[in-house]
């Protein structure tokens, strides 16, 4: 396929913006200084101080910490603006655990379609998402019901439900789901159109079983072939072919209405421990990571990603005072306002999911849930157990009802999710509109089509092409996997 062609005239205008991030370094400006208002940014003093304007350009370069750096979690500080401009006029504490639990995505086990009790209790508590895995799911039907059925228990208030469909070993919807082949096959074949075509297959078919948003693509540079998480889950090893085929994909899912979530800001390439485990640190100086980590997250803004996920990685460089540089950058205000300030994300923040190792061995959910909120997060993933899910609403409710948290930011993140909801989260499906009821049916028999599957071996063929003289391998050396063997993943 002709990768010179003209885009279609109504991505040329996105696409030009892409390029601009692809080609060119990020433009150097100062991030804007923090409202000293309490009830606008959540932030220390000390955080305040830090950036002021004698330390505030883009390209920066800081010295790695020492290596004799603590290597115990530091803690986490009360917000002392937040304390001393508290709000007297507070909801009550059910109130707010109402409004905290909007901020929570819940994962629970079971094919259903009928609910169990946990799914119930989660969804009565208010939570705002649900997130599938591949123990939720038997059939494209079953998980079409079971999805639908989650909405239906919601009521009138939107719920948004995701899953990770990234494709190549991280697809949560196995076989008939079109198997579709690792990031780093697309970022093989080199051509942005099939990658929108791959984007566009995921989308058709999670619009199809009623899910909303995709907790894809991953946006990390694979640097480091220790890395033991990242690996062919990325686009590639180098910073312009994971923008362009990110942005491409990110086209691809929303354009089919399915909102997609970049991920893992501000970048998991580079480490060597995995953050479902431990916290892995990068150690790179900021022109570095401008120079590598951060310009697919740029690409990703410029295409309208509706979410970044943030990752559990300490990124000492972006830290916003001395004392957040062992913080993860998912609890880091100094991470979070740039992402927010310098590249200018208006979407969903969310946290990965902080029932993992990096989160879970240094500190408690609620602690870790409210910090994340205090420092920009709006979303935060909680993905296995109940009580860790309760823990994290009134983790969230109590920081805001002591005035460690302003009220202010959690109206933020709640507006901000719904934002998010009113675009991408479709209700259930009606149970007594015979139309309705076969044209949904007619979608979830989509699913698998041959249609979705030819798009999908276009893309291996132009990987298989390109890599030729190469033996079949990619830029870092991995298997070109061919379309039968695709078909056979098991998608967990």
């Amino acid at each position: 396929m002709d990768t010179s062609q003209e885009p279609p005239p109504d991505t040329a205008e996105l696409q030009s913006r892409a390029n601009t991030y692809i080609e060119t370094p990020l433009e150097t400006k100062p991030a804007p200084e923090l409202d000293p208002e309490p009830s606008d940014v959540g932030t220390s003093e000390g955080a305040v101080e830090s950036m002021g304007p004698d330390t505030r350009t883009l390209h920066e370069t800081r010295e790695p910490p020492s290596s004799n750096a603590p290597s115990e979690a530091p803690a986490i500080e009360p917000n002392k603006l937040a304390q001393e401009g508290r709000s007297q006029n507070l909801p009550s504490t059910e109130d707010l655990q109402s409004i905290a639990a909007r901020l929570i995505v819940f994962g629970f086990t079971g094919k259903g379609p009928t609910l169990n009790k946990h799914a119930k209790n989660m969804i009565a508590r208010g939570a705002g998402g649900v997130i599938l895995f591949s123990r939720n799911f038997a059939d494209p039907p079953q998980v079409a019901e079971l999805a639908a059925n989650l909405k239906r228990e919601a009521g009138s208030r939107p719920l948004l439900v995701m899953v990770d469909q990234e494709g190549g070993r991280v697809q949560r919807l196995g076989p008939p789901f079109t198997v579709v082949p690792p990031a780093r096959t697309i970022g093989a074949a080199g051509d942005p159109s099939t990658a929108e075509a791959a984007g566009r297959v995921l989308g058709k078919e999670l619009r199809a079983v009623n899910v909303d948003m995709d907790l894809a693509p991953v946006m990390d540079v694979d640097t480091n072939p220790l890395n033991p998480v990242i690996g062919s889950r990325s686009f590639g090893t180098s910073p312009e072919v994971v923008s362009e085929m990110g942005y491409a994909v990110i086209r691809g899912l929303q354009q089919e209405g399915v909102a997609a979530c970049a991920k893992h800001f501000p970048g998991h390439g580079d480490t060597e421990q995995d953050s479902h485990l431990s916290l892995p640190h990068v150690h790179h100086d900021r022109e570095r990571l401008e120079r590598v980590e951060l310009p697919p997250f740029a690409a990703a803004i410029s295409a309208d990603v509706a979410s970044i996920l943030v990752a559990h990685v300490a990124v000492p460089a972006l830290a916003a005072a001395p004392s957040e540089a062992a913080l993860p950058a998912s609890l880091s205000r100094g991470a979070l306002h740039y992402l927010r300030h310098t590249l200018h994300f208006d979407g969903v923040i969310a946290t990965d999911c902080l029932e993992m190792g990096a989160i879970a061995q240094s500190y408690g959910i609620a602690e870790a849930a409210a910090a994340g909120l205090a420092a920009g997060c709006d979303m935060f993933l909680v993905c296995h157990t109940e009580e860790k899910q309760v823990a994290a609403i009134e983790g969230i409710a109590a920081a805001v009802e002591a005035g460690h948290v302003p009220l202010k930011r959690l109206r933020e993140a709640q507006w901000r999710i719904g934002q998010l909801a009113s675009t991408y989260c479709r209700p259930a499906p009606s149970l007594s509109d015979p139309v309705e009821t076969a044209y949904r049916e007619a979608l979830v028999g989509s699913v698998g089509s041959r249609a979705h599957k030819e798009a999908i071996a276009e893309i291996v063929k132009q990987a298989q092409e390109r890599t030729q003289g190469e033996g079949g391998r990619t830029e870092s050396g991995d298997d070109i996997a061919p379309e039968d063997d695709l078909v056979k993943q098991s998608g967990t």
